[in-house]
């Protein structure tokens, strides 16, 4: 029975670890243009196709106090393009965002 209990622990609090979303955290030092960019870069990947990372990046954006508003338009325009060219763009955002994998055990 304590073997039971101590595999059932150990599965429940591995699951818990998996499930944490990685953290994303911006640059200071990033323009007001490349924020917006950036910002609605992940509105409008994460609108696509859902995916922890980009939200994190999302979130990470909204939160770091691009306007909203601004970053809204800028994924409204951003809905036309091909994911190839999302993906060129993603790639000019990730130099601005630092990303970390949640601590162990929640």
């Amino acid at each position: 029975m304590r073997l039971l209990l101590s595999i059932l622990v150990a599965v429940s609090t591995t699951g818990v670890a998996i499930a944490q979303p990685p953290r994303v955290t911006i640059e200071d030092d990033v323009s007001p243009a490349n924020a917006v960019k950036c910002a609605g870069l992940r509105l409008a990947q994460s609108e696509r196709k859902p995916d922890a990372l980009v939200e994190a990046a999302r979130d990470a954006w909204l939160l770091s106090g691009v306007d909203a508003a601004k970053a809204k338009v800028e994924a409204a325009k951003f809905s036309t393009r091909e994911n190839a060219d999302l993906a060129v763009m993603s790639d000019e955002c990730e130099p601005f965002e630092i990303r970390s994998a949640p601590p162990a055990g929640g």
